[in-house]
């Protein structure tokens, strides 16, 4: 890691040597992520090459089982999928928040941090204006360099973003802002052979974010205290996903090589052409035949391919218990036949919900700064503190199993109003689920004249109305 901001001065090689594999990861991560396995597993996929020898021209190496972007999209997904609602006590205030979160689409960027930040490892909230105006961006890991303290690494001192532009085989021009708290300071350099050669002084310049914290917001999955960066879903799994796609490719290539049947049968059933000088089986003759050896017949096959099949099984296991995803959410039919209950299934989600929360105790501090941070630049007040996120775990719920759970829970007892019930049915305002009631207790008069209203209907919003008067 780096602990100082040496790294841009000229003379140095860039990226810096403290960097490289980390920069690496994240390629390789991209890959994975994209379905290009084939350019990350090079030896895993010459082992299938040599299993058949010379039978390698006819069978496609694109059986790629694309784990690592299930996982993915699945955290997510659990994160975020189900949209967390946020709101603030202050009506003036919500509508401040509302026009935060409708012009900076922020719900789409949080799904797209959760995916970095399972697949880097990290995802990044980038604050900055545009025409005076707040804007929440996101950032990529690749071209951030944060800049931490010898004593305790998990001190950020600067977030340094770099970003190079290709000008020619030799050259390269570097991009720089370099954050700080409440500024940050532009500065370009020049890339020659893989080390800094020159830097543009007289295009330096500094500006000023408005803000008390660093316009660079972290959001990081698995950290330790020696490491800031997170770490990736892809590194627990990438070794069982590899060898499961082996065994595949494996069994694939055998299926194929013994796909078009052959036969036996006794010499007399072929029949010698000269001009072709090779034998073909003669049809529509009769043979005779001694013992069973002579039979004219399909040549059975049996590869005993039920250890490889054992195999793959047990690498699917490792895979749903170190991903943390569990097999119901990453499709293993055995743990999804059949219909369970809603508290069963989250049960048996129970491992991928915890994993999901770590991410969300990082994300909730991360996007109460970026809201509270994007407010001040356009002149608001509105503090982390003050925000109200609530998160969901992105599972469809099991409304009946709930209901009788509450009911049994109050001895039998109604635990909604009639025009709650009908707010939360019919996803209706409470205006308009009161004058839905009012037309359901006007029909059932109709039909039963003899039915009494209750004299206390809507008695309670009554008083709220002369209360507010």
């Amino acid at each position: 890691m780096l602990t100082d901001l040496k790294f841009l001065q000229v003379g140095q090689t860039f990226p810096p040597a403290t960097e490289k594999e980390r920069l690496e990861n994240y390629i390789d991560y991209k890959k994975l992520f994209e379905g290009k396995h084939e350019e990350v597993y090079k030896n895993q996929f010459n082992r299938i090459k040599r299993i058949n020898n010379d039978y390698t021209e006819i069978v496609s190496f694109d059986m790629i089982l694309n784990y690592h972007q299930l996982v993915t999209k699945k955290v997510a997904d659990l994160l975020v999928g189900e949209t967390p609602k946020i709101t603030i006590q202050d009506k003036n205030k919500q509508k401040i928040l509302d026009d935060i979160l409708n012009k900076n689409d922020v719900f789409n960027l949080m799904y797209i941090t959760a995916m970095d930040t399972s697949r880097y490892g990290v995802g990044l909230f980038y604050l900055y204006k545009e025409l005076n105006k707040g804007v929440i961006d996101i950032t990529q890991p690749a071209i951030w360099f944060p800049i931490v303290s010898p004593r305790n690494v998990r001190k950020i001192q600067y977030h340094v973003l770099c970003i190079p532009r290709q000008i020619n085989d030799k050259e390269t021009e570097l991009y720089c802002e370099i954050h700080e708290k409440g500024r940050y300071t532009i500065k370009y350099f020049l890339i020659r052979n893989g080390k800094i050669v020159r830097e543009f002084t007289d295009e330096e310049k500094t500006i000023e974010t408005g803000l008390n914290d660093f316009a660079i917001i972290p959001v990081t999955n698995l950290i330790t205290s020696d490491n800031i960066f997170g770490i990736s879903d892809y590194d627990v799994i990438d070794t069982i996903v590899s060898e499961l796609e082996v065994r595949f490719s494996q069994i694939s290539k055998i299926l194929d090589r013994h796909a078009e049947p052959s036969m036996q049968g006794p010499a007399s059933a072929l029949k010698y052409d000269r001009r072709t000088d090779s034998y073909s089986l003669k049809t529509g003759s009769y043979f005779v035949v001694e013992g069973t050896d002579g039979k004219v017949n399909y040549l059975t096959w049996d590869a005993q391919l039920e250890a490889n099949f054992r195999f793959i099984q047990e690498l699917q296991n490792a895979l749903y218990t170190l991903s943390e995803m569990g097999g119901t959410i990453l499709g293993d039919k055995e743990n999804v036949n059949g219909n369970i209950s809603g508290i069963a299934y989250k049960l048996k989600m129970e491992t991928a919900l915890q994993k999901v929360s770590r991410i969300r105790n990082s994300m909730d501090t991360a996007i109460r700064k970026a809201i509270s941070g994007c407010a001040k630049m356009e002149g608001y007040n509105i503090a982390e503190n003050e925000l109200i996120i609530e998160w969901k775990d992105g599972l469809t719920n099991d409304d009946k199993e709930e209901a009788e759970i509450m009911q049994i829970k109050n001895g039998n007892k109604p635990t909604l109003s009639h025009v709650t019930s009908i707010m939360m049915a019919n996803d209706m305002s409470r205006e308009e689920a009161e004058e839905e009631y009012e037309r359901i207790v006007q029909e059932e008069m109709e039909a039963n004249p003899l039915l009494i209203p209750n004299p206390h209907l809507l008695e309670d919003e009554e008083i709220d109305e002369e209360i507010n008067e």
